[in-house]
């Protein structure tokens, strides 16, 4: 489904956590909503409610 501000994988998407490590594995479909590539930067924004978003910097 394509939405009006050109998103095609709106939803939820579940990752773990796993060990004591900071990196996270970002999922397929939000890597392509994304339009990420090998050595781009993503920032995390975490809002006063406690909602966290991820931006392509």
């Amino acid at each position: 489904m394509l939405y009006d501000n050109g998103v095609t994988h709106a939803g939820s998407y579940i990752i773990r956590k796993s060990g004591n490590n900071d990196i996270t594995t970002i999922p397929k479909q939000v890597k392509e909503a994304l339009a990420l590539e090998t050595g781009d930067q993503i920032e995390y924004i975490i809002d006063a409610k406690g909602n966290v978003s991820i931006k392509k910097r």
